[in-house]
């Protein structure tokens, strides 16, 4: 196969070329598998019992898909159960004490996932109680923009 670049002929075997182009389409296959050139905003998933991960079950169509991850501007869908509705949602009535709250309990904050969780339980259990919200920017991956966001959602008594 020949190539001309810049007036310059090349002549490049087909093989190489080929190969080139099945390397190029294999990086595109992973990038597009793991999710690097999704560009929407992330899925949460909102219902008036917020957990950590949606449960397989009879529930599931409780379940809703929001863009927002901010729990106090999410909407409960009208499948959710009357038992489910009368439970309190951070940022609605109840803010969340992290000085005794469960990994689950802090898994319903926005932001906080299972990572950040434990690493709060970790900190907690290793310096004492909390003294006060602040005190969440000494946990790894809790930044000043995060801590902005929860500190309406937590107390520390």
């Amino acid at each position: 196969m020949e190539i001309k670049v810049r007036g310059k002929n090349y002549n490049v075997p087909w093989e190489y070329v080929l190969a080139l182009f099945l390397v190029l389409l294999i990086l595109l296959i992973v990038l597009i598998t793991s999710g690097a050139l999704h560009r929407e905003a992330p899925v949460a998933y909102s219902s008036a019992n917020a957990s950590a991960a949606p449960s397989v079950g009879a529930n599931d169509s409780a379940l809703t898909p929001s863009a927002s991850p901010d729990p106090s501007k999410a909407q409960p869908t009208q499948n959710a159960s009357p038992s489910s509705q009368a439970t309190p949602q951070p940022g609605k009535s109840d803010k969340i004490n992290i000085n005794t709250a469960t990994m689950e309990e802090l898994m319903t904050l926005p932001y906080i996932g299972a990572v950040k969780a434990r690493a709060i339980i970790e900190y907690r259990d290793k310096h004492g109680p909390f003294k006060s919200a602040d005190e969440l920017l000494n946990v790894k991956g809790i930044g000043k923009k995060t801590l902005e966001k929860l500190k309406p959602l937590v107390t520390v008594e």
